[in-house]
């Protein structure tokens, strides 16, 4: 029973960091109508940033944290939607693609040519520590990012349908023009909806970089796993974006339990999840009538 509950929470922890990664797509979607493939990147450059103030410059790690997502962050965030996508927000999807993927390849060189290819070791934010729950031990590095998901969900929801400029966020996302025709700062509003998506890339790019090396091809596709939950919750539904997030983390922490046989005839089973969530996700759509174009 202990082994159960320790790989349900392992998924739940790893479907939080996508979470994050998600809302912040669904964020954006909604105020921009803008699917951000570069949003994975975005979050790769924050936390780049934040390595470099906690261990190359030796800052104390919270105050890194804090400085790192609240300046860095949002400031990435209206750059890129005031400026690397100012141009591409009118035109056709294929152009929008188009420019998420050359800024990705912008991004990446930058960053490799800053800091250097090779993998860096990012110090953890969570406390050490466990608490015993069922008969297992949990750490609380594992709980902590369980809460601090459904905390930002919360804080999203009402945010968007109880304060003023939540309320402009859906009128933008409805009718860019109607709503600027009834006074309403459209710049300013996505603006915001891009600063508060790259905070959310970078806080994902913040818990999960500790879990493994940071290279920055790891945190650019980490947008798949994203777009894979995202897709849960077509994009704008952020009770189906936690629900898409928290599947997909599950499935790969379960991959553990299928026969040996069947994991060495695939060579990275829990890599593949997202592809099979996303494919699977679509073809619901699809045979509900949904639009997925």
């Amino acid at each position: 029973m202990s082994k159960e509950i320790v790989l349900l929470v392992f998924g739940l922890s790893l479907g939080a960091v996508y979470a994050l990664i998600v809302l912040g797509l669904v964020l954006t979607y909604r105020t921009s109508k803008f699917l951000n493939l570069a949003h994975g990147a975005l979050g790769m450059v924050v936390t780049y940033v934040f390595w470099q103030l906690a261990v190359g410059w030796g800052l104390p790690t919270w105050l890194s944290a804090v400085l790192t997502l609240g300046l860095v962050a949002p400031i990435v965030g209206v750059v890129a939607g005031r400026v690397l996508f100012r141009g591409v927000m009118s035109k056709d999807d294929t152009s929008k693609i188009a420019a998420s993927v050359i800024v990705i390849l912008v991004l990446n060189e930058a960053v490799s040519r800053i800091w250097s290819a090779g993998a860096r070791d990012v110090p953890s934010l969570m406390p050490a520590g466990s608490v015993a729950i069922g008969g297992a031990r949990l750490g609380w590095d594992q709980l902590i990012p369980i809460g601090i998901a459904i905390g930002v969900a919360a804080l999203i929801v009402l945010g968007l349908t109880k304060t003023s400029i939540g309320v402009q966020m859906r009128a933008v996302a409805e009718d860019r023009a109607l709503a600027a025709s009834f006074g309403c700062n459209v710049a300013r509003v996505e603006a915001i909806g891009w600063a508060l998506a790259t905070v959310l890339a970078g806080a994902a790019g913040l818990l999960i970089a500790p879990l493994s090396a940071l290279t920055p091809l790891s945190l650019t596709f980490l947008v798949v796993s994203g777009l894979a939950a995202a897709a849960v919750g077509r994009l704008t539904s952020v009770a189906g974006a936690l629900a898409g997030a928290a599947l997909l983390g599950v499935a790969q922490s379960e991959v553990v339990r299928l026969p040996a046989g069947v994991i060495e005839k695939i060579s990275s089973p829990s890599s593949a999840m997202p592809f099979l969530l996303l494919a699977g996700a679509i073809g619901v759509m699809v045979r509900a009538g949904v639009d997925v174009g």
